[in-house]
């Protein structure tokens, strides 16, 4: 079952081992050393050139100091920058993405060292949205739920939000949504951050669609870093049932023709293991079939193949995940 946490939870946690990160790397001292910390430390902006990533941070200079000693560590233990400095102002480089880089400054004057340090975070651009599946889609509706994981499994935060991309097979209807953040936990899934997006896509309603997904983090300064977009991944419905009449015997289903559909395959329910065992195919002009009485008891669906200038898309609603709720008796 999927228990829900909150963003601010899940970024809480996030900073807090981040921060843990630069405690590996404080230096001994002394009775001697420096005290006070920096104020007003903050993440001003990140800027990419080609594959690198530049984040930079400022703080207000502190009274008396000679210098500052800064330390960044990445999400992966990855020590960034451990230096000494005389300007309030710190860069640090990398080409990794979906980065959150803890960052530490203590204060330096002639004393030494300070024992303690103020710390913040700054961010590269998040990786694209992978694992792209489509959730729930009822049979002759265009009311499709899409969920995806927002971020890789060493990501140090949550994207803000998502630009979702969507035509039909026929790359007609193009359409882009826009959606911020609400990930979920879900224990079954590896722990992964789950996204959710539903929508009434338009043109996919007894017909198929593709889609494709980019996420972002909105800087400090207000910009957007943006993924590249995932790979479009393309999904193909069940027909949408009708009517289902027993006889002696056996019994007859009819359903709604799916767009450009080459064939249709039936599916019945197996109460005893939950799921669907193939019972038999038919041509392409073919809305009803008969079936074997078993079929009318604890459900049946029925999918089909489509080609679409030239290109077969094969039936991708066996792998919904919750097609259970879905079938028709």
């Amino acid at each position: 079952m999927k228990k829900e946490i909150s963003l601010k939870k899940i970024l809480s946690v996030i900073i807090a081992v981040a921060f843990i990160f630069t405690l590996l790397y404080v230096p001994s001292f002394n009775a001697d050393a420096a005290t006070g910390t920096v104020t007003n430390l903050r993440w001003v902006k990140t800027t990419k050139k080609k594959s690198t990533y530049t984040v930079s941070w400022t703080w207000d200079p502190f009274p008396g100091a000679t210098g500052y000693r800064v330390v960044a560590v990445d999400t992966n233990n990855n020590v960034l920058a451990d230096t000494i400095i005389a300007e309030n102002t710190f860069s640090v480089q990398t080409k990794t993405k979906s980065q959150k880089i803890a960052f530490g400054v203590y204060v330096v004057d002639a004393l030494g060292v300070s024992s303690e340090f103020a710390a913040v975070y700054g961010a590269t651009a998040p990786v694209a949205p992978n694992s792209i599946v489509v959730w729930g889609w009822k049979q002759g509706t265009a009311s499709v739920n899409l969920r995806w994981y927002g971020l890789n499994k060493t990501s140090g935060y949550v994207p803000t939000g998502y630009e979702i991309k969507t035509t039909t097979l026929d790359g007609k209807n193009k359409k882009v949504y826009k959606m911020k953040s609400n990930c979920s936990y879900d224990a079954s899934l590896d722990d992964a951050l789950l996204e959710d997006f539903t929508k009434n896509i338009k043109g996919c309603k007894n017909a198929g669609f593709k889609v494709s997904i980019r996420s972002y983090l909105t800087g400090p300064d207000g910009k957007k870093m943006y993924s590249d977009w995932s790979k479009e991944k393309a999904f193909v419905p069940a027909a949408q049932i009708t009517k289902a009449v027993r006889t002696t015997g056996g019994g007859k289903a009819y359903w709604k023709p799916i767009k450009n559909a080459t064939g249709y395959t039936i599916y019945k329910r197996n109460t005893a293991t939950e799921r669907f065992i193939k019972v038999k195919s038919v041509g392409a002009g073919t809305t009803s079939v008969t079936l074997p009485t078993s079929c009318f008891y604890d459900g049946i669906v029925i999918t089909a193949n489509v080609k679409v200038k030239g290109k077969t898309y094969k039936s991708t609603y066996m792998k919904q995940f919750n097609k259970y709720y879905n079938y028709y008796y």
